[in-house]
């Protein structure tokens, strides 16, 4: 997920690596940020056959769906609508 933050800063923003830098830190140092690292594989697969989604973003949402309820996704990727999980996009969130 880490990896697509600095994506999106890049790609879609046009940021350059040090802006990229004190985003993805800024990130890590907010209280109410949890990084989660569960992945279960069979579970990604199995989201990936039946919602025809990409398999990284059924990785992502194996991760969410470990994790509970009360995690909303932050991407512009609607795959992860297609599973039942929460989504915000980053423009509504960046400043």
């Amino acid at each position: 997920v880490i990896s697509q933050t600095e994506l999106v800063c890049e790609q879609v923003y046009d940021l350059n690596r040090k802006d990229i830098d004190d985003i993805i830190r800024g990130l890590l140092g907010m209280r109410n940020l949890r990084i989660v690292q569960k992945v279960d594989i069979h579970m990604a697969l199995d989201l990936y056959e039946k919602h025809k989604i990409k398999f990284s973003n059924a990785l992502v949402a194996s991760n969410a769906i470990l994790a509970g309820d009360h995690v909303c996704i932050i991407s512009y990727d609607k795959d992860f609508e297609k599973v039942g999980l929460k989504r915000v996009e980053p423009k509504s969130i960046v400043r």
